[in-house]
């Protein structure tokens, strides 16, 4: 452990310099940054255009009726991605990005938070993931988020809430706790995620997110995960009541009830994040408990949206499984389609105890699966059902608007857009002006407690997983840093 800490020591103060410092070497860069091509993948985008009439209600601020155009939009141009950040801010976003493509942080992020929270404490690390945690988290306590809420609403993107503290199995730094302490967190997070609900009321289009581990002890889960796999959610109930989790299972329940009851009194869409496989199962199942209950078919909208991760190989047949069921059973199908967060700690784990790698071959593979959920699940939208279409990837939302001009699908009429805080810049604001319902994924937490969600989007953001698109969104933060601090090389 010592080893790794003197290296990612060695490797933040390689990479590690003041903002101001990097302000007066980028305003050398202005000439050269000005010619310099920006990747032409908004090209997808405008080849397609032509076969699209496209459908806009104003942005999720608006209730009016949607008018039909032909939408061009670019994904290229950085004044429009970053118009409503400061300066400082696209210092801190491409020093982030540029920390992030070290290849050892990266790829040892959950290993290195272990052992900072095992050896150097609570305050130690909390410290160190600071930074990170002001870039994409919307603050460390509820009463923090209005400025980045009212940022977004003036452009026209709307809010997911997330308190993004979360649990997991085996975390031997953590200090033991008893059943009873668990149990009162898990009310304690109840509460939290009602606060969330109560805020999203309070806008148009609400959306709220919660974490099953926030509502259940992790080792009861992947237990009760054990018992409803393959079972359908009625045989799942009485398996669980005949077992000694009864009494954690509706708990856990009653908890969720709780929260979704909330959410359709006001009017807000509840998103359960997935989370890993190992606890898949049993989240599943209690989503789809809820969902009976909150997305009957008589509902104005449907409440309870349960997510896919497509990096996974049985994705798509979940969702054709669940399209099935929603159908026979009278329940509005509604989703968050993502690619997946989880993906060395599923490898890894899958090597060590010798089953096979739950995961797509290649980030190819991927991209087809999540392609093929979004053109499973779009037919229905006229049918009553909804989707989140949580993505970065400009092909994809490429293709969905496409897909939603020849179904009719209006924009805001059942398909929403999401990326997360701190990414994808890029991509959100430019929906947001053309009126697509898009938000962001604003989650929050002391850092510490978040410190599991920034390692994975340091994960996400590194040379390894992000590719082409971490490359591109560097390029154009760069490239807009340089126009600011030397206007005019751009003219």
């Amino acid at each position: 452990h010592t080893t790794i800490i003197n290296i990612l020591h060695l490797s933040l103060s390689r990479h590690t310099v003041s903002f101001m410092a990097s302000l007066r070497l980028l305003r050398g860069l202005g000439t050269a940054a000005a010619s310099c091509p920006m990747p032409a993948r908004a090209a997808n985008v405008r080849a397609l255009a032509p076969c699209a009439r496209l459908f806009s209600s104003a942005t999720t601020q608006s209730e009016k009726p949607a008018q039909p155009h032909t939408t061009i939009i670019n994904f290229d141009d950085s004044r429009v991605a970053f118009k409503h950040h400061t300066t400082l801010e696209l210092a801190r976003a491409l020093f982030i990005l540029k920390l992030c493509s070290i290849n050892f942080v990266a790829s040892n992020s959950e290993r290195i938070v272990h052992i900072l929270k095992k050896y150097v404490g609570k305050t130690a690390t909390a410290a160190l993931f600071q930074i990170l945690h002001a870039h994409f988290a919307g603050g460390k306590a509820f009463d923090d988020l209005q400025p980045t809420l009212d940022r977004l609403g003036v452009a026209g993107i709307g809010a997911i809430l997330d308190y993004a503290a979360e649990a997991d199995i085996g975390d031997s730094a953590e200090p033991a706790t008893t059943g009873s302490d668990e149990e009162h967190a898990c009310d304690a997070n109840v509460a939290i995620f009602l606060e969330s609900i109560r805020a999203a009321a309070s806008r148009p289009h609400g959306f709220a997110a919660i974490k099953i581990t926030a509502l259940i002890p992790p080792a009861e889960l992947i237990e009760v995960a054990k018992i409803v796999r393959g079972l359908d959610h009625r045989a799942a109930l009485s398996a669980t009541a005949g077992s000694p989790l009864a009494g954690a299972v509706q708990r856990c329940l009653a908890r969720v009830d709780q929260i979704a009851a909330a959410a359709q009194r006001g009017g807000v869409r509840l998103l359960v994040d997935a989370e890993q496989t190992y606890f898949q199962p049993a989240i599943d199942w209690i989503v789809r408990v809820a969902q009976v209950k909150y997305n009957a078919a008589g509902v104005s909208i449907p409440t309870v949206f349960n997510t896919y991760q497509c990096y996974l190989r049985d994705a798509e047949s979940r969702v054709i499984n669940d399209l099935d069921f929603c159908e026979r059973a009278g329940v509005r199908f509604a989703a968050k389609l993502v690619r997946g967060a989880y993906l060395y700690q599923e490898r890894e784990r899958a090597l060590a105890l010798g089953y096979p790698d739950p995961i797509q071959p290649t980030i190819e593979d991927t991209h087809r699966n999540y392609n093929r959920c979004v053109d499973l699940v779009l037919p229905h939208i006229q049918a009553g059902a909804s989707v989140m279409i949580a993505s970065h990837n400009e092909d994809s939302i490429a293709r969905t608007i496409v897909t939603m001009s020849q179904l009719k699908i209006a924009a805001g009429g059942g398909v929403y857009f999401g990326q997360l805080l701190g990414m994808a810049d890029h991509v959100t604001y430019p929906l947001a002006a053309h009126g697509f319902a898009v938000y962001k994924y604003v989650p929050y937490g002391p850092v510490y407690e978040v410190v599991a969600y920034l390692s994975r989007r340091v994960q996400e953001n590194s040379s390894i997983t992000g590719g082409a698109p971490i490359r591109k969104a560097r390029a154009m933060l760069a490239a807009e840093l340089a126009r600011r601090l030397n206007p005019l090389a751009f003219g």
